[in-house]
């Protein structure tokens, strides 16, 4: 696990060396993200304004490699890296990665307020997406003023018992409308994330998935197979009630691996009360709800734009 920086480490942390990076063999066609201000683009370049996530849900690993102790740099520190790539690096649209950029509201703003003071004509996407339940009007307004153009929604399930009691994630069904509500009027482009085939799931829990995703209409439904990271909660559960379809410890030896692509039709995990052939009837109900807006079925989005995982490289 990488070991912890201190506050002044953080605050002294130099900028990522990109003066020492060839750019050229990171560009790539962009004509299929959506770019309202018709900016000039050939790369997203990523940046992270924090690192690590204090919260505990259920299905995550990202613990485990960055810790729980959430850390963030200064509005000014992560603005000069912005300025430069702009400046001098020709960068119009920026990806912002941390695993939740928004656990205060103050920082986002902070940002907000920086690249504005600095009069910066770019796009920026939050590929990881906002943390819902933390998310106010402020932050929204603030971000849609300087350019954010995609935004992910880590929803995680349409069925709020599921969210609440078996991903231990403390997201209402009304914040996420509420969250929703405040993004549309910018007409900013919203990527839903979902995770499908835990072992609670029911039929009823998944038609609420579909409920959700007509309900919000947002431009693009991105629904993963859940994956059991060893040493997470999820997979604890299934090793322990024999859930699992596939032996973890084949995966480090190179035996097995996590793709949802490949066997078991996509999935790891047979849930208690639901069968496979249903599992499999609903994956195909997420698939054709992936494109969901008119204009996402119409810009040509690249199939890269959301990955079969929790990230979206929008």
């Amino acid at each position: 696990m990488c070991a912890s920086l201190s506050k002044k480490d953080v605050q002294q942390a130099a900028m990522p060396a990109w003066d020492l990076i060839d750019l050229d063999g990171y560009t790539g066609d962009f004509s299929g993200y959506y770019n309202p201000k018709n900016l000039d683009f050939n790369m997203t370049p990523p940046i992270f304004t924090s690192r690590s996530c204090p919260f505990t849900c259920s299905f995550c690993s990202a613990h485990l490699i960055m810790g729980r102790k959430y850390e963030k740099k200064t509005p000014i520190q992560v603005v000069d890296e912005m300025e430069y790539l702009y400046a001098e690096r020709g960068m119009r649209y920026f990806a912002f990665m941390d695993d939740v950029i928004n656990i205060s509201v103050k920082h986002v703003v902070g940002l907000c307020d920086e690249i504005t003071r600095r009069n910066m004509n770019i796009h920026i996407s939050i590929n990881q997406g906002l943390y819902i339940a933390l998310v106010e009007k402020e932050m929204v307004d603030a971000l849609a003023a300087v350019g954010l153009a995609t935004v992910s929604l880590p929803i995680e399930h349409g069925d709020e018992n599921i969210r609440m009691s078996v991903l231990n994630k403390r997201l209402k069904d009304e914040q996420i409308h509420k969250v929703v509500g405040w993004i549309k009027p910018h007409d900013i482009f919203t990527v839903g994330l979902y995770i499908m085939g835990f072992p609670e799931e029911t039929r009823e829990t998944l038609n609420k998935c579909v409920k959700m995703m007509e309900d919000l209409q947002l431009d693009i439904n991105a629904t993963s197979s859940l994956i059991p990271f060893p040493r997470t909660d999820v997979h604890t559960q299934a090793v322990r009630d024999g859930l699992l379809l596939i032996d973890t410890d084949e995966v480090w030896d190179g035996k097995e691996y996590f793709d949802p692509g490949e066997k078991r039709g996509g999935f790891f995990i047979q849930p208690y009360n639901l069968s496979m052939d249903v599992l499999a009837e609903y994956r195909k109900i997420f698939n054709d709800m992936y494109f969901f807006s008119e204009r996402a079925k119409n810009m040509n989005a690249p199939s890269s734009l959301v990955s079969t995982g929790e990230t979206v490289a929008s």
